[in-house]
């Protein structure tokens, strides 16, 4: 009965069930996840200044035959938005584990700390980022509001 006082409590126990309690907490360090999600993190962009949109209802070159993106057509509020939203994940995590869908929209945008860069938004709710300076930044949003295809119902 070491941990016992005189009504029966555990204080090493409680002293446990805290800790555990804290660590699960949202500010606790990001857990491993089980490989069915990216690990999505705070973009870090500083906000932005302008975007222009180059290319919407665009389709990628390996789309198969019978996709249609002509309705996949963003706003340039559409598009700051989800740029805004997004959360950053790896480029490993964009490039193998989201359903990747071949409709989208790309431009340019630049930001208030004064770089620019390349953008393009896919209806599958991931974009990319190329700046000026070489750097790149993945980025994801799934429930971000996006115009849907259905071009992943394709044959």
């Amino acid at each position: 009965m070491s941990g016992l006082n005189y009504r029966g409590f555990d204080h090493a126990a409680l002293a446990v069930a805290l800790a555990v309690l804290a660590s699960s907490s949202s500010t606790a360090a990001p857990r491993a996840h089980d490989g069915t999600e990216p690990i999505a993190r705070p973009s870090g962009l500083t906000p932005i200044r302008w975007i222009v949109i180059e290319e919407n209802a665009a389709k990628a070159k390996s789309a198969a035959a019978g996709v249609d993106c002509t309705k996949f057509v963003l706003t340039q509020a559409q598009a700051a938005r989800h740029l805004r939203r997004a959360r950053r994940i790896d480029e490993h995590d964009f490039n193998h584990m989201i359903t990747w869908l071949p409709c989208y929209a790309a431009g340019r945008v630049g930001f208030t700390s004064g770089s620019h860069a390349s953008w393009s938004i896919r209806e599958d709710g991931a974009a990319w980022l190329r700046f000026d300076s070489g750097d790149e930044v993945f980025l994801y949003c799934p429930h971000c509001p996006l115009p849907r295809t259905g071009s992943w119902l394709v044959d």
